[in-house]
């Protein structure tokens, strides 16, 4: 998978130069749509994610960070609703 990243980076920095500044945000968001038909591009984000201001602009603009409710949504053992020490004599 990492291939499929690496080649994704080394494709869109290599077009970036071309690209004028103004539309350097929507030709990412375009780039990344049309590669996600190809690769992974949730394991591409993972592995790519810091590398090109732009590509991460787009990652966000496409799948928002949701890890705030990601959070609430799996079970947390921590969290004790205090229903299982009730003494119920």
């Amino acid at each position: 998978m990492i291939q499929d990243s690496e080649l994704l980076l080394n494709l869109w920095l290599s077009l970036k130069p071309y690209i004028p500044k103004k539309e350097l945000a929507e030709a990412a968001i375009a780039y990344v749509k049309q590669a996600e038909e190809f690769i992974d591009i949730e394991a591409a984000i993972q592995e790519i994610k810091g590398e090109d201001r732009a590509l991460d602009a787009a990652f966000l603009e496409l799948w928002p960070d949701d890890t705030e409710e990601e959070s609430f949504d799996d079970e947390d053992e921590s969290y004790d609703s205090g229903s299982e020490n009730l003494d119920y004599d």
